[in-house]
């Protein structure tokens, strides 16, 4: 959960009783039919090459212009 690891003590969780709570309050609204907040969802991100994998890439097409 995000209250465990706010910066804000004040909006921090400060015991496992008030996680209780938030969960017994979660679950009271799940068993209500009460919907959750609906999560906007965009397109997935491009994933970009890892550093590692261009280097590797680099390192292969040295080699290969070498044997040649």
């Amino acid at each position: 959960m995000q209250r465990c690891l706010r910066k804000d003590l004040d909006r921090r969780a400060h015991s496992m009783q008030d996680l209780k709570l938030l969960l017994e309050e979660l679950k009271e609204d799940s068993d209500s039919g009460v919907a959750a907040p609906q999560v906007a969802v965009g397109p997935p991100r491009k994933r970009r090459p890892s550093v590692a994998t261009v280097l590797a890439a680099i390192v292969a097409l040295g080699g290969a212009a070498f044997w040649l």
